[in-house]
C-alpha cells in the first residue's frame, strides 16, 4: 500500500503545480500620443468647457423607473484635428452610478430623488453606458474637422422621481482611433 501511495501523491503534487502556473501570465501595454488634439467648441464656447441647462419638467414626466425626459443636445464642434481616422469623447467615470452607467445627481440643495442624468448618442439616441463608454461611437475626421453629437436627459431610476434640483458633471477626453 505504501508503494502505491507515493506515486499518487507525486502525481497530485505535479497537477497542483501545473494549476498554480496556469494563473500567471504577461500583459503587454501599448499606447500612442498624438502631437496635438482637436480644438473643441462646445455649445458655442471655445476651450472645451460649457454648461448644459436641461429644461424644467414636471415630475409626472418621470413617473416610473426608466422614463426619460428633457433631452438636450450637446454638440462638440472639433477643428484643427490631428491626422487620425476618427474621434470620440471618452467620458470619465468620475460620478457615475456603478449600477446604471448614468451620472448621479450631485445637487446639494433640495436634490430630486430617483433621478440621474443619462448621456446619449445625439445621432441615434442610444444611451451611452458611462461605466465603460459602450454605445459611444467614433466619428470620422474629415478635412481636420468633426462634429460629435451627444445629448443629456433626465432618467428616473429606482421609482418615480420627486421634485427637486438636478446637477451633475461630466469630464471628457478626446480619444482617437
Amino acid at each position: 500500500m505504501k508503494g502505491r501511495m507515493i506515486p499518487a501523491l507525486t502525481i497530485t503534487g505535479l497537477l497542483s503545480a501545473t494549476n498554480a502556473l496556469a494563473s500567471s501570465g504577461a500583459i503587454n501595454i501599448t499606447g500612442r500620443i498624438v502631437e496635438s488634439s482637436c480644438l473643441v467648441t462646445l455649445g458655442g464656447d471655445s476651450g472645451g468647457h460649457s454648461s448644459v441647462a436641461l429644461p424644467v419638467i414636471s415630475r409626472d414626466a418621470l413617473a416610473r423607473a426608466g422614463a426619460t425626459a428633457g433631452a438636450t443636445p450637446m454638440t462638440m464642434a472639433l477643428s484643427d484635428c490631428p491626422p487620425q481616422a476618427s474621434v470620440r469623447a471618452w467620458f470619465e467615470p468620475l460620478n457615475v452610478d456603478r449600477n446604471t452607467g448614468n451620472l448621479t445627481n450631485l445637487a446639494a440643495n433640495t436634490p430630486a430623488a430617483n433621478v440621474q442624468v443619462q448621456i446619449t448618442d445625439g445621432s441615434n439616441q442610444n444611451a451611452i453606458d458611462l461605466r465603460n463608454n459602450s454605445n459611444n461611437r467614433y466619428t470620422t475626421i474629415d478635412d481636420d474637422t468633426a462634429t460629435l453629437n451627444y445629448a443629456a436627459q433626465y432618467i428616473a431610476v429606482g421609482g418615480a422621481a420627486t421634485a427637486g434640483n438636478v446637477e451633475s458633471h461630466l469630464v471628457y477626453t478626446l480619444e482617437y482611433r
